[in-house]
Formats: C-alpha cells, structure tokens, sequence
C-alpha cells in the first residue's frame, strides 16, 4: 500500500511540477500527509485522555524530519522507487484504494480538529 501511494504521488507530481523532481516531491508529500494522519490520531488519542502529552511544534517538526529521512532511506537507497514506478506502471488498478486513503486521511483531520477545538472552549 506505501509503494501504491508513493506511485500515485509521483505520478500527481510529475504531471503538475517539475517532472525531474517529481521522486522528491512524492516523498515530501507521502511524509507530510503521514505526519498529519500521526498528529490526527494523536490528537484524538489526548482528547478521549488516554494519552495526556501533545507534542509541541518543534517536536512534530523533529517528527516529520525523521519519517521524510527514513521514508527517503526506504525509496532512493538502491534505486527503490524506479522499481515501484515500473511495478505500477504495468498494473491497471483502480484509484478507489488510493482515494480511500485520502478520505480516511481527511476525516481523521477534521474530526480530530473538531474534537480537540471542542474540548478546550469548554463546548
């Protein structure tokens, strides 16, 4: 499912931007909406209280620093991704996969904003 994601990632990229950097554009966009779905369930974890620590900014940013280091370490040590793109490339698939992770991504966000905007106004 990461390589799928990272696929279609690379593939948005390439088609909107600077196709040339599209495998690092794909990578800051995987990490960033993993970073957020992380923070997300945080956030709804802390407010139904079954954590009681939130990370500061500068903690979620060491946080994201670190997974677009491992996830960099995962795609473009020994060329990974250009196997994945060729794996892909040959496969039909349907975007339902691709878009169900975005949507789940999105309702988690909004969700945990709702709910920790609620529970510290007092509502």
């Amino acid at each position: 499912m990461i390589d799928y994601i990272f696929y279609r990632l690379y593939r948005l990229s390439q088609r909107s931007s600077v196709p040339e950097a599209a495998g690092l554009i794909a990578l800051f966009f995987f990490g960033t909406i993993l970073s957020c779905d992380i923070l997300s369930i945080w956030g709804l974890l802390r407010v139904g209280q079954i954590v009681s620590y939130f990370p500061t900014k500068r903690e979620f940013v060491i946080m994201h620093i670190i997974l677009l280091f491992l996830f960099g370490c995962y795609f473009f040590i020994n060329s990974r991704y250009k196997r994945i793109i060729s794996k892909y490339k040959a496969k039909r698939l349907t975007p339902l996969r691709e878009m169900s992770v975005y949507v789940i991504s999105f309702a988690l966000f909004v969700i945990c904003a709702y709910y920790y905007n609620h529970t510290f106004n007092g509502k």
